[in-house]
């Protein structure tokens, strides 16, 4: 029965040891929380939307500091009648002609909160001349055979109207998504793309080399 206790002394030391360490890890992990210090809407702080369209705000649509914050962002609203907010996909859905403000807030501190107001119009219809355009130039090796470009829209991926306005012998759009689309090189030249969302206009100038 002695060298039994003996025996156990040590595993049952091990387990302590163990449970000590594992508590301190959990400790640690509830205080690695990165607060926000800076938070800002990327666009304008007027949104247009028609009846029923669909708004994702992730962290993309936001200047966010540090990059490596860890808190979530939650919207609200001053009419739910207006815009309808799933606040686990942090998407909104027009639901009613009108005016709303939409206020996006961010933790900075265990009780303190930053936030930017967005001020929501839904309407019939927006007239795409209203939407302000953004330009961007870019210039690609063809040997490269694909490039990828990442772009901010607030549209869902079905809503974004992707065309090439020009160059269509000079590439071909492979894959597209939210943010991003994904071209292929055909030949050498000029092309142009412009993707279109309900919050604006984004046209990039391509030159394949």
């Amino acid at each position: 029965m002695k060298k039994f206790f003996m025996w156990c002394i040590p595993l049952f030391t091990a387990i302590i040891i163990a449970s000590i360490t594992l508590i301190v890890i959990v400790s640690n992990n509830k205080n690695n929380t990165i607060y926000a210090t800076e938070f800002s809407y990327k666009h304008e702080n007027v949104l247009n939307l028609r009846l029923n369209d669909e708004v994702i705000f992730n962290k993309t649509e936001f200047n966010i500091a540090p990059s490596n914050c860890t808190e979530r962002i939650f919207l609200t609203t001053n009419d739910s009648n207006i815009i309808q907010i799933n606040n686990l996909t942090n998407k909104i859905t027009a639901k009613k002609l009108g005016n709303c403000t939409l206020l996006a807030n961010i933790k900075s501190g265990a009780t303190q909160t930053l936030s930017t107001i967005i001020e929501i119009k839904v309407t019939n219809k927006i007239d795409d001349s209203d939407k302000p355009i953004e330009t961007y130039n870019y210039t690609f090796n063809m040997e490269n055979n694909f490039a990828t470009i990442e772009f901010v829209a607030g549209a869902t991926k079905d809503e974004n109207e992707i065309e090439i306005k020009s160059g269509k012998e000079n590439l071909k759009i492979t894959i597209r998504e939210q943010h991003s689309i994904t071209i292929e090189f055909i030949s050498k030249g000029f092309a142009e793309i412009e993707i279109t969302c309900n919050t604006k206009k984004l046209i990039f100038n391509i030159e394949i080399v």
